[in-house]
């Protein structure tokens, strides 16, 4: 099975092929030579090639199959590239795109790919628009990179950018003619520093001077650095003999045979981290002990199962528990229903159940989990269940969704072609639930025949009767186990025949939509495009919606809680953070589990980042976002209430104070006041007679407890003799 972004390749041959678009008609496939278009600023136009002769081509020169990774700046969104600094970047694709996007047509791409071109349509965009781009080869060049780097947007972003200044030269020594780069003009005329440009042999001098403070002093200054850098490296000595004594003169370099002192602090910050400055600044130990970083539509064009998802939400007729107060039965409302189904077989594939919304956070964890596999899924909520149970784990070809202003379709149409290879977002009109005829008619048979027998619904609800939320009786995790019943329940007895083929006939199968949904995978789609554990976060970030995550110098703090991963160590997160300051990262999250987020690096790699759980203390373990959320709320209120518990407190314990203080100078004032200056005497004797009356105390205490008292008879006297009692 071919699709768009397949890569083939061959290592030890150089070969890279990218397939870029398939044909209406199937039968041709478009590739890019993904190793020219890296290399080159203007991309190639893709090759066209017929499946037959592309098979031969895979097979003669031993091709393998992956997923080809695009650069990883075409899945962000306008934001993250703005928080990246690279807004220039946004500019000369949106400047570009402008130009284009009139030849940039489905029609038009196929046209231009399998047909006979776009040079008459160029001709005229060239003679309408005559102050846009005057060659037909500026618009080819845009064009191959736009289809080459995925028919987005995005893929017209320079990306090839983040290489400048990379492979910049430096001269090995001052001895030759070293410019200083910067705005200075070619021979520094416009700066009014006069000083040198950088070269090997200043970064080796910088190098010893700043290990010769790493092995002999103990405090250290970038100002004391660089003066030692001057009197080493930029100063002439003199000598002469006067009197039987050498007399040393210092002359420093000129001006323009030196570099300055920005030069030094930009390489030293190179050499050194701002971590091992502070080191050396405040030592080992005081660094080891406060500085460093610690971690404790409906069935119309669909060809097969997996090709196209449709997704939808309604609110649930039934009120969930809320089972964090067992003082009462309280509820914590209805929540959303997304549902996720297969178009072709009307399998159930996936779903979440959430309480905001309808809006594209619940769909996007929708979609993912009806990418994933079941088993994991289940069992995070205490349900064993086979793979054979619910065998919906593939990556679909086109979804559906409503329209509406929630959902980010300028990301959405980046983001899931580049990451995962879904080919359309097909967005159904406002108010035609016919568009999305199968998933609608899901969401009746969930409610009518299941949900509305379940105590706590809303069905049939009489006057006079106490209302359905004081019945609540699932909370969301049994919520969660009687949805995964139902639906394993519809999957596998639901009748479909009338979404039989004739090969399905002849083969005999069961009637059911999972019947349907196997025999179509293998026998329409080749196999689909089935994802396994690797795929997780792929999948993860391909759908769910950006946030923003804090890097601090002890973890990631997102929403409230706190994460970490062994990669922000090794990245030097946070002794970044520490140092530095703390910063944002992007970040994605499923909603019914907070264990997890992930983020993306620059250079493509998914990383998890797992919740904080030091000693299984954490009691946001395995719960739920919504769950989460609402009690650090509660928990934001007890701080309030204790701050006012505390004030009051404040106040009463001043009032005793006051009483015993003023007590304690009427006592005082009794006596004369003492004008000795040394210290007084009878100190350790006058001890000795506090410290008698404490055990006088204690064994008065005891003969209480265990005496007399205890017996019942009680004079409130003490009726021996206390001295004889201890020391008898």
């Amino acid at each position: 099975m071919y699709y768009e972004g397949q890569h083939w390749f061959n290592k030890e041959s150089s070969i890279s092929f990218r397939i870029c678009l398939i044909s209406s008609c199937g039968n041709y496939v478009s590739m890019a030579d993904m190793n020219k278009a890296l290399a080159n600023e203007n991309a190639s136009k893709p090759k066209a090639f017929p499946k037959k002769q592309l098979s031969d081509l895979i097979q003669s020169k031993a091709l393998e199959e992956s997923y080809f990774e695009l650069p990883a700046e075409m899945t962000f969104s306008d934001t993250h590239i703005l928080n990246m600094g690279k807004g220039k970047w946004l500019k000369k694709r949106d400047d570009k795109w402008n130009v284009i996007k009139n030849l940039c047509t489905d029609k038009l791409i196929h046209q231009f790919l399998f047909g006979g071109g776009l040079h008459k349509e160029i001709d005229q965009t060239i003679e309408m628009f005559p102050e846009s781009w005057g060659s037909r080869g500026a618009y080819y060049n845009a064009i191959n990179k736009y289809v080459t780097f995925g028919l987005t947007k995005n893929a017209l972003l320079p990306f090839g950018l983040k290489k400048t200044g990379s492979n910049y030269k430096h001269f090995e020594s001052s001895s030759c003619d070293v410019r200083k780069r910067g705005r200075g003009g070619n021979n520094n005329e416009f700066s009014r520093s006069k000083t040198r440009g950088i070269t090997k042999k200043d970064k080796d001098n910088i190098a010893n001077v700043l290990r010769y403070f790493t092995r002999v002093h103990s405090k250290f200054s970038l100002k004391r650095a660089f003066e030692v850098y001057q009197e080493q490296y930029e100063t002439h000595v003199l000598t002469r003999a006067s009197d039987e004594r050498q007399l040393r003169t210092y002359v420093p370099y000129e001006l323009s045979n030196t570099i300055s002192y920005d030069q030094f602090y930009f390489h030293s910050n190179k050499i050194l981290s701002r971590a091992d400055l502070l080191r050396l600044k405040v030592g080992n130990l005081n660094f080891e002990k406060d500085h460093k970083d610690r971690q404790g539509a409906a069935h119309d064009g669909v060809i097969g199962a997996t090709y196209r998802y449709e997704v939808d939400a309604t609110v649930l007729d039934l009120y969930v528990r809320y089972p964090f107060d067992t003082s009462g039965r309280f509820s914590m409302g209805r929540p959303i229903l997304y549902l996720v189904v297969d178009v072709f077989s009307t399998m159930i594939v996936g779903f979440y159940i959430g309480f905001d919304g309808p809006n594209w956070t619940g769909v996007s964890q929708a979609l993912a989990n009806a990418c994933l596999d079941k088993v994991k899924f289940a069992l995070r909520y205490g349900l064993e269940i086979k793979s054979d149970d619910w065998p919906a784990r593939h990556i679909p070809s086109e979804i559906t969704i409503d329209n509406g202003s929630e959902y980010p379709n300028s990301l959405l149409e980046s983001v899931l072609k580049n990451e995962i290879g879904v080919t359309a977002i097909n967005i159904a009109a406002v108010y035609r639930g016919d568009a999305k005829g199968t998933v609608e008619r899901k969401f009746g048979a969930l409610n009518d025949q299941s949900l509305h027998y379940q105590p706590g619904s809303i069905f049939k609800v009489q006057r006079g009767e106490q209302h359905p939320s004081n019945h609540s009786l699932y909370d969301y995790d049994a919520l969660i186990k009687i949805i995964i019943t139902e639906v394993i329940y519809h999957n596998n007895s639901a009748e479909r025949l009338k979404r039989f083929n004739w090969q399905c006939v002849v083969d005999d199968i069961d009637i059911t939509p999972q019947a349907l949904f196997l025999h179509s995978v293998k026998k329409d789609m080749d196999g689909g495009r089935p994802t396994t554990e690797k795929n997780e976060a792929r999948i993860r970030w391909a759908f769910l919606p950006e946030e923003t995550a804090t890097v601090r110098d002890t973890s990631i703090y997102f929403e409230g809680l706190e994460y970490h991963s062994t990669f922000a160590t090794s990245a030097g997160w946070y002794s970044r953070a520490r140092h530095h300051g703390r910063f944002k990262i992007t970040v994605k999250r499923v909603r019914d589990w907070c264990n997890s987020i992930w983020h993306k690096t620059a250079n493509g790699e998914y990383v998890e980042l797992k919740l904080k759980n030091i000693n299984n203390e954490s009691p946001w373990l395995n719960q739920h976002w919504e769950t989460v959320l609402h009690q650090l709320e509660r928990h934001k209120e007890k701080v309030s209430l204790n701050e006012e518990s505390a004030r009051q407190m404040r106040a009463e314990k001043r009032t005793i104070q006051s009483e015993v203080r003023t007590e304690m100078y009427d006592e005082v004032s009794l006596a004369e006041p003492s004008e000795r200056k040394s210290m007084q005497s009878g100190i350790k004797q006058r001890k000795e007679v506090q410290k008698n009356i404490n055990i006088l105390r204690h064994a008065t205490e005891v003969a209480d407890t265990f005496g007399e008292k205890s017996q019942g008879e009680n004079t409130g006297l003490v009726d021996f003799d206390l001295d004889q009692e201890l020391y008898d």
